[in-house]
């Protein structure tokens, strides 16, 4: 399930939150409560092609 980031002080959080990479995909996460799901934010560098490209490899 993919949920938007709709509130701006969870978009604030996610910035500032730890960061994993791989590759060109750079993940952020936030612990959360078990009963919630998982806030996770997932960025793709514009080096790795155009926005059809990008789409695709965050699918």
């Amino acid at each position: 399930m993919i949920w938007r980031v709709e509130r701006r002080e969870l978009f604030l959080a996610l910035r500032s939150a730890r960061r994993g990479r791989s590759g060109p995909l750079t993940v952020a996460y936030l612990p959360g409560d078990a009963a919630e799901p998982p806030r996770v934010a997932f960025a793709v560098g514009r080096k790795v092609g155009g926005a059809v490209v990008r789409n695709r490899l965050r699918r």
